[in-house]
């Protein structure tokens, strides 16, 4: 599994939250 790959999905899932307003994290 590429490093590259991990960072672009994790990158992508933060942009998710960060697009919900943090419903997550509340």
């Amino acid at each position: 599994m590429s490093s590259a790959r991990v960072y672009l999905y994790y990158s992508n899932t933060v942009r998710y939250w960060t697009q919900n307003g943090g419903n997550f994290l509340k």
